[in-house]
């Protein structure tokens, strides 16, 4: 859906160009429309930074919540990757929406998913529970991490450093 967020939205084919699960759950898809604007790259954000989340829970409605960077954690030795953890309020469906820097706009990274807790209730049968979100713990996958998955499937000119 394109223009959505104006209204009512118009739906135009969106077939899969690559995807990738083993180590990152990412996808690519090719819009057939002119009226998708490119996100620009942002600088890598650092602890405390106000960032925005901008998605569309299972395609509905688009939700933006803002936070900060709550968590920076550095990759291994030789590893450039570093994990971002934000905490901006997602839901259900929001993965794959933009995690921008609050100030300049520029894309740091998609959300990920989120950490949940699973609840059972008192004297419930066994096997009766419900896992609910973590507020300040959501998962984004960093740009560097996009701009591999780009690269291993030669589309690296997408994302601009």
């Amino acid at each position: 859906m394109f223009g959505r967020h104006l209204g009512t939205g118009r739906k135009v084919h969106a077939p899969l160009v690559a995807a990738r699960n083993e180590a990152i759950d990412l996808a690519l898809l090719r819009a057939e429309t002119d009226e998708c604007p490119t996100a620009t790259p942002g600088a890598a954000p650092a602890l405390g930074a106000s960032i925005w989340v901008v998605g569309f829970p299972l395609g509905r409605h688009i939700m933006l919540s803002s936070g900060v960077v709550g968590q920076v954690i550095v990759g291994e030795a030789g590893d450039a990757a570093s994990r971002l953890i934000v905490d901006a309020p997602v839901t259900y469906g929001v993965s794959g929406g933009g995690v921008y820097d609050a100030r300049t706009g520029g894309l740091l990274g998609l959300v990920e998913g989120f950490t949940t807790a699973r609840l059972t209730a008192q004297g419930s049968s066994a096997g009766w529970y419900v896992d609910v979100p973590v507020p300040g713990q959501t998962l984004v996958t960093p740009l560097s991490e996009v701009r591999q998955f780009l690269a291993d499937i030669e589309r690296a000119d997408l994302l601009p450093r």
